[in-house]
């Protein structure tokens, strides 16, 4: 994935050029427009843009292509050190007298 970065102190402004360029891009054969993001800036009261830009397919196939799983199969609980599955065991009953 290749990104454009835009970025200036002046959010009004940023916003202004990210949409030129987006119209310019978006009219081109040569490559395809993706996602947008806005991120304020670390420092100051600036903004940045981020455009994803994805060269054109030439033989005729899909260039971006987004799937979402649709079976609702769940992975294994796995155990806090990430070192594999928790073992199954049967729940231990409380001790008399405790709530």
């Amino acid at each position: 994935m290749v990104e454009v970065r835009l970025m200036g102190d002046d959010p009004d402004r940023v916003r202004e050029t990210a949409a030129l360029i987006s119209r310019i891009l978006g009219a081109s054969d040569e490559v395809v427009l993706g996602d947008q993001k806005q991120v304020p800036n670390k420092r100051g009261p600036g903004l940045r843009i981020f455009l994803e830009v994805i060269p054109a397919r030439t033989d005729g196939r899909p260039a971006y292509v987004s799937a979402e799983r649709t079976d609702q199969a769940s992975s294994p609980a796995r155990r806090a050190n990430g070192r594999g599955p928790v073992p199954s065991r049967p729940r231990l009953a409380l001790p008399p007298g405790s709530q």
